[in-house]
């Protein structure tokens, strides 16, 4: 699990450091669980043909967070929607 507070810190170190070049976000995706929101980061790397997964978890009463691209998300009963 990723601090969301860092989460836009991770992600430009991911697709920064020459030896991991995460340069596609194939996927972002919000799990609603009864306790807590969690948002689901697919990373990609096209040079280096490999990927990784992040997550962020987040509370119920206040969903918030920077997405990959440093935009804030707010939960809603359906999912997060960016502002």
């Amino acid at each position: 699990m990723i601090d969301p507070k860092a989460i836009v810190e991770v992600g430009r170190f991911l697709n920064e450091d020459p030896e991991l070049a995460m340069d596609c976000l194939s996927n972002e995706t919000g799990v609603d669980y009864k306790d807590r929101i969690e948002v689901v980061y697919h990373l990609f790397s096209y040079s280096k043909r490999h990927g990784a997964v992040l997550k962020v978890k987040l509370p119920r009463d206040k969903p918030e967070c920077r997405d990959a691209r440093g935009r804030v998300e707010v939960g809603e009963l359906d999912g997060a929607r960016n502002l």
